[in-house]
């Protein structure tokens, strides 16, 4: 699956060894006032008891800008790659890929699990070639990001902490 996101800065969403990974509310701590932004947290709570509720939760994307597609388009040009082929091989959403749902103590995730889109999914089957065999399209940071700052200069809410736009 190419990559089609427009990410904006560095992203967290679990730090740890290889048994065990850190709560929310202490990867939070972790990283407060550093230079790494944690994927936003979009409910926490007890979980709905009805998948519809819980789908709710998928919505447009906050790593996609508004105008992704001709970044995506121009950095196809870029890198000399068909065009058609890249749509083909790419999930042309403008939602989120899907949730990623954590079970968690005060200290650390219990357990976890990625529920991803079905179209997402199909978009990944129909490009006939796993991603790892696809040409490499570079993600693009959003205007106003710093990747070398030592605190961060974007964040989920608001995407400026500077006050620039």
């Amino acid at each position: 699956m190419m990559h089609c996101l427009i990410i904006f800065v560095n992203l967290i969403f679990g730090i740890g060894n290889k048994t065990v990974f850190l709560s929310t509310l202490k990867r939070h701590q972790l990283l407060a006032g550093g230079p790494i932004l944690s994927v936003p947290v979009l409910f926490a709570g007890v979980a709905p008891t009805k998948l519809s509720d819980l789908l709710t939760l998928i919505t447009p994307s906050l790593a996609k800008t508004a105008n992704w597609r001709a970044c995506f388009e121009k950095m196809v040009a870029r890198e000399k790659l068909d065009l058609g082929k890249a749509w083909q091989q790419c999930d042309d959403s403008d939602l989120m890929e899907g949730l990623y749902l954590k079970i968690e103590s005060e200290e650390q995730t219990i357990n976890r699990l990625k529920w991803v889109r079905q179209d997402f999914v199909q978009a990944i089957l129909d490009a006939g070639q796993h991603h790892s065999e696809q040409p490499f399209i570079p993600n693009q940071l959003a205007q106003n990001a710093e990747l070398y700052s030592p605190q961060l200069t974007l964040n989920w809410n608001n995407r400026c902490l500077n006050g620039s736009k």
